[in-house]
């Protein structure tokens, strides 16, 4: 039975696309350079960050432009970052049922602990566990046994719950059941999940079927 989830944050629990999108451009604008369109960056959207910035300006050092997402990204407060349809009702009815949650995310923590705050789960989320609380960074699969290992939880009763193939991988390097966000940002084709074995979630509310 699984009674613990972890969440993946971007393009799983949040809609952080757009914000994420104003900071790339506004970099790009600082920079000198035409900025990306929309439909440029959200093909790119299922890299972690460091990914998607050399992908979106690659004849850029990413540190340089990291300067200036930053300065722009953890400014504006985040305005347009919201949680997908069903998140809050969803969390709170598995608060209620006993199950216990967490996030993993490559986030930074100063970025993730605001968000996830706004999330209105009845301090649900135990736990947020980001990137860059180690150095160098954790990958995801560590982030998933530093939370097991804090809270002592068993494998067996934990699904990681994300939207791209980090997250998959991560869940197989932990022994956790891997479930597909497939509304998320992740280019992972549902079909080919489901041939694999893996639950696929088509909104967050089907979460609470799993048991």
């Amino acid at each position: 039975m699984i009674d613990t989830f972890i969440f993946d944050l971007d393009g799983t629990l949040v809609d952080s696309f757009h914000d994420i999108l104003v900071a790339l451009q506004g970099s790009a604008v600082d920079l000198g350079m035409e900025p990306p369109t929309e439909a440029e960056v959200r093909r790119k959207m299922h890299f972690r960050l460091d990914q998607l910035v050399r992908a979106t300006f690659p004849d850029i050092p990413p540190e340089d432009v990291m300067v200036h997402f930053r300065r722009r990204y953890d400014g504006s407060g985040y305005p347009t970052t919201v949680p997908f349809p069903g998140v809050e009702g969803t969390i709170r009815s598995l608060k209620g049922r006993g199950c216990r949650m967490y996030v993993a995310t490559n986030k930074r923590k100063v970025a993730a602990d605001i968000i996830v705050s706004r999330l209105d789960v009845d301090g649900a989320i135990e736990t947020v566990m980001t990137s860059d609380l180690s150095n160098p960074p954790m990958d995801k699969a560590e982030q998933v046994r530093r939370i097991m290992s804090l809270h002592g939880l068993e494998a067996s009763r934990t699904a990681l719950v994300g939207d791209t193939k980090g997250d998959w991988e991560a869940a197989e390097q932990t022994g956790v059941t891997f479930v597909l966000a497939a509304y998320g940002y992740g280019n992972i084709p549902a079909a080919d999940a489901r041939g694999k074995g893996v639950m696929v979630i088509d909104s967050f509310g089907d979460l609470a079927k799993l048991r």
